[in-house]
């Protein structure tokens, strides 16, 4: 029998994509993904055109810290109302205010203040979005599927890295404002088709009972991911990967315009080759029902996110960049996919949305400052070493860890979260 698979049944990378309700979703959120891959590049060469690279660490920034502040309450919004409705209210914002921007370009002039506050506001949907997203997939589909929704549902989010720029890239590279207003407008397209397949989805969740408050509800996410060890930790290295690998939106302009003596067509280029990888090392992923192999295969991914984070770094000609830029998306997306699998299969589906809320502001919220320092400092020093130096310390600093936390290296043996002992929840005291 081949290792991995444990069912007996082929190793097919679309497995979960026969169950009509999560294929139907799939689709849907790709489509909104697609759409805010393209609006956070648009977003980033518009505020590099009018700005400079500083401006696109804010720009970014105000993009990326939403999902800080507002996740978590997204994560208690999942667990308390009808999530389709949660997921088509936030697509039909995103795509509103893409709306807004194109209109603004349209008039000739956009003032940067203008553009950072309607990102931002994005980022509120988009806060609101994904966490819902990651609570609704694993109702979708049995356990044994759950590496491979995840894999697939990570290779449209990561994948539409290729897919969005890759749209926009002809129109972004003919420079002005006009053609950024095409190019939001066209997002706005796919959020539309997003919110049309989402809405063909049946009602996918009978919100649970609860006396508890929003604070309480809060408290108790956090309570579980206390009481198991193992959660905590992963969570702490996924927070170090995102900050030091992953935190490099805002450096990337520069890098294509400084390193690669590029326009906006090799920065849009760059993306969309790390997007290009996501989806190849999704589908891979998507093959694998053992989890033997899932725990090795989480040290390789953090391990792999940062060298080929350096390389990229020390990238001086476009096939170079290119190919270390592919890497990254594959490495970055194969450590994330792994690491989110293993937390939601030990969650409860009462507790999904909350801790999905905990995992993604952890790890966007540290991408955001990442984002906001990196733009600054790539301006000031160069982009290598800011892409370089980082990487290589999270090498190190995983090494380390995994060295001394035996908790750690029992999950890379394991790849299952089922061996780790569980401590008593501490009681939450319900609301009066």
């Amino acid at each position: 029998m081949d290792e991995l698979s444990t069912t007996g049944r082929s190793a097919n990378p679309l497995s979960s994509l026969r169950f009509r309700d999560n294929r139907v979703f799939w689709f849907g959120t790709s489509f909104s993904s697609i759409g805010q891959a393209a609006f956070l590049v648009a977003s980033s060469w518009l505020a590099f055109r009018l700005d400079g690279s500083g401006a696109v660490g804010v720009v970014t920034f105000a993009t990326m810290i939403p999902l800080f502040l507002a996740t978590l309450v997204g994560g208690v919004l999942a667990d308390r109302s009808e999530r389709r409705f949660l997921v088509l209210a936030a697509e039909a914002t995103q795509g509103g205010l893409a709306v807004v921007i194109a209109l603004l370009a349209l008039r000739g002039s956009m003032p940067l203040w203008a553009l950072v506050t309607l990102v931002f506001l994005s980022g509120i949907a988009r806060a609101f979005e994904m966490p819902t997203v990651q609570a609704v997939l694993p109702s979708l589909v049995p356990r044994d599927e759950l590496l491979n929704i995840f894999s697939l549902n990570n290779m449209a989010n990561r994948g539409s890295r290729f897919v969005g720029p890759a749209i926009i890239a002809p129109i972004l590279g003919l420079g002005g404002l006009r053609a950024a207003a095409f190019a939001y407008l066209i997002i706005a397209a796919f959020y539309l088709l997003a919110v049309l397949q989402v809405m063909r989805v049946p009602k996918m969740h009978h919100q649970h009972e609860t006396t508890l408050n929003l604070r309480q509800q809060v408290v108790e996410g956090v309570h579980y991911i206390r009481a198991h060890s193992v959660l905590g930790l992963l969570l702490g290295v996924i927070v170090l990967h995102c900050l030091l690998t992953m935190s490099f939106d805002s450096t990337l302009p520069l890098f294509a315009s400084q390193n690669l003596h590029g326009s906006g067509a090799i920065y849009s280029s760059m993306v969309s080759a790390m997007g290009l990888g996501s989806i190849a090392a999704a589908l891979l992923l998507a093959g694998i029902h053992s989890e033997r192999w899932r725990g090795a295969l989480l040290l390789v991914g953090g391990l792999g996110s940062g060298l080929a984070t350096a390389l990229m770094a020390i990238s001086m000609n476009n096939l170079l960049a290119l190919s270390a830029i592919f890497l990254v998306g594959a490495m970055t997306t194969w450590f994330m996919t792994l690491a989110n699998t293993m937390m939601q299969e030990a969650v409860p589906d009462q507790l999904r949305g909350r801790v999905s809320g905990i995992y993604l502001m952890s790890a966007s919220g540290v991408m955001s400052f990442g984002n906001l320092g990196a733009g600054y400092l790539a301006a000031r020093f160069g982009s290598a070493p800011v892409l370089g130096l980082p990487a290589l310390l999270f090498v190190v600093l995983l090494l380390v860890i995994s060295g001394v936390r035996p908790t750690l290296r029992r999950l890379y043996r394991a790849g299952t979260f089922a061996t780790e002992p569980t401590r008593s929840l501490t009681p939450v005291t319900p609301a009066d």
